[in-house]
């Protein structure tokens, strides 16, 4: 009698209702672009995203504005899928270098991978599971004196979006997480059941802007929301219409938006040292980091 184990029998992946599969872990196809490649370039075609990845916006603007040149010193603050980092590299060889930080430890993974596979080899390309605000001591833990070039893309993006089991989005329901990193802090739901009203009301006006933040915080702190669609069901209960004639439900989201503004920044520094320069007060808005940036008029906002 031979040794050798029978094959496991093959298993059936679930069946999804329809034509098209509509739940993200559903989309199995574009979850493997790799075999499927004529289905994820049907849905780009499309102009929507494939589940599980992440278009990078205004490429060509950020290229020509960086300048990125073979020898310098890169630094994309914000990793994520990937896609910048993709355009940045090439135009760094030879000699040059970027490091790529995130803080997202389920994506950085499958990024550094995508990357390594694209023929970007550790001594051009290193990744480190930071949130960008670690850089100066990644800079110099690397012995670097200096980066020429730096991109931060601030906010979450479709990964994280589109993945109902990181609980950012109400489009369909799942846990109420919302964080970057997992393996830190708490959950969305444990700081909501923590929070005081008036706490939660001025961080709805400081991060939010939030114009029913009043109306909203009585109702959210101190109260126990699993999923995100319950957060959203009390949220729709409290302001069921809009004002001004509006028929519109408020959407959800306006809440989550606490906490995860998306918005984005292009950074350009010269010889960015491994300790960042202060910025004066007068210089600062809400939320800034050290490291300067040029202001943008409303034009160039994009959220």
């Amino acid at each position: 009698m031979s040794d050798t184990p029978a094959p496991a029998p093959h298993k059936r992946r679930p069946r999804y209702s329809g034509k098209n599969p509509r739940r993200f872990e559903d989309k199995y196809k574009e979850h493997n672009p790799g075999r499927y490649a004529e289905t994820v370039e049907k849905v780009l075609a499309s102009g929507k995203t494939p589940a599980g990845t992440h278009r990078p916006i205004m490429v060509a603007e950020i290229l020509e504005l960086l300048a990125p040149k073979s020898g310098e010193v890169a630094v994309d603050c914000t990793l994520g899928y990937g896609g910048h980092a993709q355009e940045i590299l090439p135009r760094l060889a030879p000699g040059g270098k970027l490091l790529g930080l995130d803080a997202d430890p389920i994506e950085l993974p499958k990024t550094e991978a995508r990357l390594r596979a694209l023929g970007f080899g550790a001594e051009v390309f290193t990744a480190h599971r930071s949130n960008f605000a670690g850089l100066p001591q990644i800079l110099a833990a690397n012995e670097i004196v200096g980066a020429d070039l730096i991109l931060a893309d601030l906010g979450v993006s479709s990964m994280q979006i589109d993945d109902p089991a990181r609980g950012f989005s109400v489009k369909f329901d799942g846990p109420l997480d919302m964080r970057m990193n997992p393996q830190r802090g708490q959950p969305a739901s444990a700081f909501l059941a923590k929070i005081s009203s008036d706490a939660l009301a001025t961080l709805l006006v400081e991060y939010a802007d939030e114009p029913h933040a009043a109306m909203l915080a009585p109702v959210l702190a101190g109260k126990k929301f699993t999923t995100t669609k319950s957060l959203a069901t009390a949220i729709r209960a409290v302001l069921p219409r809009l004002k001004q004639g509006r028929l519109r439900p408020l959407h959800p989201p306006r809440l989550s938006g606490a906490a995860h503004c998306r918005e984005r920044r292009i950074l350009r520094a010269r010889h960015v040292s491994p300790q960042p320069a202060r910025v004066p007060e007068s210089r600062r808005t809400r939320g800034d980091s050290d490291i300067p940036f040029r202001r943008r008029s409303p034009r160039e906002k994009i959220f």
